[in-house]
């Protein structure tokens, strides 16, 4: 596919600010792709829609493309100076649209593909996949001559863009693409293009939540079907989407849960995603991140005192001073988040590993598990100690009993 049908929906998109209307511009813009039966791209084309080149739990580089660079780039390509570019871009507000703005006014676009030669295009000859290897060229590149390695990429791809493509370029490079598209809508287009019906968004909406890689799923939409699609589960290695809480008044719980229900203390630390696979430990932040490296006493503990060889559970992570029992603030905690002299940090602000949810038990899902059962399994592998404890839970039969 050509990357200007791709900027033509980024358009429509940034047109708008009614979901239905964007929900409406992807659906047809899918089931263009559906009726040509090109899904060649269509995990690229997802993750570019996301403003990004992999899913968040790939962890893959950032572009790195300075702002300084891309008006370099620009100026190159257009023969305006840098001066000029800037003063436009204090007008138009992004690199992206400054871009566009220049470029359009040109009568003719000039072409420095082999960085020697000057040949003129007529119009737009980018495919996505040709995009896409390139960007990851540019996130890859570093060291010496990086500069220089970049800036000929970039000059490149410009040279091969419309106005229009290369306002998106630009803001996809960096990381500002504001067609105001969230995932969530995303998966509405899918669902109507490619299976008819908007209520069957709830089979995507689990398994993007139990692996979080929008393309990958939408593969194995469009070349298995939905019956695939509800076969996704959790697996070790990759991180699940957090649910998070939603704020209530507490005098409305009896009247939205009934009694009983269990209700946990609220901790003022950092949620953490454990996969425990034998020896092997790996601590996912509540981003998707793998910040392992921030808390070695963390996973030391886990490694002695979860009698499991392979689990996926939660927690929050809590700065503590052991000696009064007593929990510190977060601000305390975030010293923690050091990439340097990690060990020195781990004995200066110690941790307690408070346990709340149990997500998978060797090859068992417990997600659909009632809590009061993933609550017992919980309590029969983990040993508490000082640094490893389960959240204290109470049943609660009424409002009284929460204050």
């Amino acid at each position: 596919m050509k990357f200007n049908k791709l900027s033509q929906l980024f358009s429509d998109l940034e047109s708008t600010t009614k979901r239905l209307e964007m929900i409406d511009f992807l659906s047809k813009f899918f089931e263009d792709l559906k009726e040509k039966e090109d899904y060649r791209d269509i995990d690229k084309i997802i993750y570019l829609l996301q403003g990004q080149l992999t899913p968040n739990i790939k962890q893959f580089p950032k572009m790195g493309l300075a702002e300084k660079m891309i008006i370099e780039a620009i100026s190159l390509h257009s023969g305006i100076n840098s001066k000029r570019i800037k003063e436009i871009l204090i007008k138009q507000g992004d690199i992206g649209a400054t871009a566009e703005f220049i470029l359009s006014k040109k009568k003719k676009q000039k072409s420095l593909f082999d960085y020697n030669k000057v040949e003129e295009i007529s119009g737009s000859s980018l495919e996505i996949l040709e995009l896409y290897s390139e960007l990851k060229k540019i996130a890859l590149t570093e060291g010496i001559g990086s500069h220089d390695t970049k800036l000929g990429i970039l000059r490149g791809l410009i040279s091969k863009c419309s106005p229009l493509e290369t306002k998106y370029l630009l803001r996809i490079i960096t990381s500002t693409l504001r067609v105001g598209v969230q995932s969530q809508t995303i998966i509405e287009g899918l669902t109507l293009a490619f299976t008819g019906k908007r209520d069957n968004k709830g089979v995507i909406e689990r398994a993007y939540s139990l692996s979080p890689d929008l393309g990958e799923i939408s593969r194995i939409l469009v070349e298995k079907g939905l019956v695939e699609v509800k076969k996704v589960d959790i697996e070790y290695g990759t991180p699940i989407l957090s649910m998070l809480a939603s704020r209530e008044i507490y005098t409305e719980f009896t009247n939205r849960l009934g009694v009983p229900f269990v209700a946990e203390y609220k901790l003022d630390g950092e949620r953490l995603q454990i996969h425990k696979v034998g020896e092997n430990i790996t601590l996912f932040s509540r981003r998707l991140l793998d910040i392992s490296f921030q808390y070695p006493d963390v996973c030391k503990v886990i490694r002695e005192n979860v009698k499991a060889n392979k689990v996926i559970f939660e927690g929050e992570v809590v700065a503590m001073d052991h000696f009064y029992e007593k929990m510190l603030p977060f601000q305390v905690l975030s010293k923690r988040r050091r990439k340097f002299d990690v060990e020195d940090i781990s004995k200066e602000v110690p941790v307690c590993l408070f346990v709340f949810d149990l997500l998978k038990f060797g090859e068992e899902s417990f997600v659909d598990k009632s809590l009061s059962f993933r609550r017992k399994k919980l309590e029969e592998i983990i040993d508490e100690k000082d640094e490893l404890r389960l959240v204290k839970s109470v049943l609660i039969n009424s409002t009284e009993e929460l204050l």
